[in-house]
Order: C-alpha cells, then structure tokens, then sequence
C-alpha cells in the first residue's frame, strides 16, 4: 500500500528549495544567468519551465526568442516572437527582433515588413529605423550593388560628421586636442567570447571602430559609443580592464541622458537605466558581464586613471575589414 502525504502533514518539506521550485520567477532568473553564460539551451529550459508555472507572463517569450536566436535557431526564433506579437499590445520589440532575425536568414521582404510595423509601433525606436534602412540597402544591393555600396558609404560619412559635431560640442577642447590623431570609421569588429563589439578602440592602429551593423544608427547613438571609447584611447595602452570600462560605461550613459534627443536605444537606454539608480549599480553589472565574457580580465589597467573628462576624435578612413586583432588590441 502506498501513503500520499501532503503538505499539511509533512511542514518540513517546505524548505527554501522546495518553494524555490514552486516560482516561476525563480526559473526566469535562473534563465537570464545561463543567457549571461550563453548557455542558450538551458536558458531556453528554464523560461519554457517558467512559463508553464505562469503562462500569462507572454514577455518571456521574447527571452525564449533571444536564446533561440543564439542559437541561431532562426525558425523557432520567429515562432516564439509571432506567439507573443499576437498576445501583446506593445509589439515593437517583438517586430524588430523579428526583423533581425528575417534579416539573418535573408528574407528581405519579411524584414522590411517586420521593421516597418516596428516603426508604427514606435516611432523613436531606432534600432527599428536603422534595421529599415539596412535592409533597404540590401535589397538595393540585390539590382544595383555600386548604387547600394556608394549610398551606405555616403549615409555612413554624414552619420560620423554629425556624431563628431555631437561629440565636440558635449567635451572640453583640450581633450579633443589629445585624441586628434585618432581615424574613427564603420567597419566589421572583433568578437568577445562570441559577442561582437559594438565599437571598439585599437591602439595599435590609433583608431576607433564601429560595428557596421550601426551605419545607419542615430548620430546621437554613434556619439555615445564614441564617449565610451574615447576613455579608452585617453589612457593610450592597448589593455582594458573592468575599472575602466567601468568608467567608459559611466561616461557614455551621462552622455546619454543628457543628449539622447527621445531617441531609444536599447543597449544604451539599459546602461542609462541602471546608472540612474546609482553609478555602482552599472559598475556591478558590468563587471559581472566582462567577467563572464573574460574571467582574466584584470580589475585594472596600466595607465587607467579612474576618472572621465571628455575626448574627441577627427578623420574619418574607410577601410577594409581587419580579422588579425589580437585578444587586447581591441577594446569592448
């Protein structure tokens, strides 16, 4: 004979364990740790675990999305997003993600279709806008390749000289005058630990490099990654370390906040976010991501000061893509 003994009978069973397994905010945490880790499969385990304990909660579809796509995993990427795009009353971010993902598969007309609702959606997003008129580039590119080529190349020019003029404007003139050598262009950058860097300052080749998947991003977009970078080349070695891109991230998100003009931005409205609620809650959370990227990142780097005061860079270069970067010639 079998005995079922219930809760009521058995208090002990209750432990931290127990009821920490009846949560489903629970396994959504422990979802963002192994998406921290780019542990897709495991991340994707726990949103689902999480989602069954409370099925109302449609914004973790958009995580389940993320990991797919990291896994690159593009078809139940799009699944998961249309699931929640038909569920939810704010589908911006759902859409452009959708995009994205069209994009990489290359089904162009579906990005552009995806990117445009996104638009509607929001009409400041820019990583919709930007993620528009990529796509529209390339289906340019499809019929008249030198038409596309010289059109990105001619958008990309305009959008450094507004950013610089952004930039300029916002730092104090000696600190331009320190950095003036520098060349800062659109190019393809390096990875980290499979991430690609948004922009990235070499030192060995004294310039500054943004992804070119941010061509056609916002000038005030392209300023703010220029702020952070520029921390960077002020220390004039080729080494990071935590503390600095510490400050590189404080000094960037100030920028932010002060010269965003509405636009959004989701990787810089995060950083500014969390450096509202203090200075210390953004320096927590990126030593915790450089860690993880790097565990031997150092705390500190040789010639890092500590403190932010304003840079500047001139010249603008096109060149070809570099694949030779060493693992601290570039600068996240």
């Amino acid at each position: 004979m079998t005995f079922r003994v219930s809760a009521v009978q058995r208090n002990d069973i209750l432990t931290p364990a127990y009821l920490q397994a009846q949560n489903p905010n629970y396994y959504k945490s422990l979802g963002d740790s192994f998406m921290d880790k780019k542990k897709y499969e495991y991340a994707i385990s726990s949103y689902k675990k999480s989602m069954e304990m409370s099925p109302e909660k449609n914004e973790i579809l958009l995580n389940i999305a993320r990991a797919y796509l990291g896994l690159q995993d593009y078809s139940d990427t799009i699944k998961s997003l249309n699931k929640y795009v038909s569920a939810a009353s704010s589908t911006c971010e759902a859409e452009t993600m959708l995009g994205e993902t069209y994009l990489e598969e290359g089904n162009l007309d579906e990005a552009l279709k995806s990117f445009q609702k996104a638009m509607e959606a929001d009409e400041n997003d820019d990583n919709a806008k930007r993620g528009y008129l990529e796509t529209q580039n390339k289906i340019l590119e499809q019929t008249e390749p030198e038409r596309a080529k010289k059109e990105r190349y001619e958008h990309g020019v305009k959008t450094l000289n507004e950013a610089l003029s952004i930039v300029t404007k916002y730092l104090s003139p000696e600190y331009m005058k320190s950095l003036s050598s520098l060349k800062v262009m659109f190019d393809k950058t390096a990875s980290m630990s499979g991430t690609a860097n948004i922009a990235q300052y070499e030192h060995g080749k004294k310039r500054i490099v943004i992804t070119d998947k941010y061509t056609y991003a916002a000038p005030e977009i392209i300023s703010a990654y220029l702020v952070h970078e520029f921390v960077h080349a002020k220390d004039n070695d080729a080494f990071t370390s935590v503390a600095e891109e510490q400050d590189a991230y404080r000094a960037a998100s100030k920028f932010w906040l002060l010269n965003s003009n509405g636009i959004k931005d989701s990787e810089m409205d995060y950083a500014a976010e969390l450096y509202q609620k203090s200075p210390e809650t953004l320096d927590s959370r990126v030593a915790e991501i450089y860690q993880l990227r790097d565990p031997d990142i150092a705390m500190t780097s040789p010639n890092h000061k500590g403190s932010f005061v304003g840079a500047a860079s001139s010249g603008l270069k096109s060149v070809a893509a570099d694949t030779s970067l060493k693992k601290y010639d570039y600068i996240a």
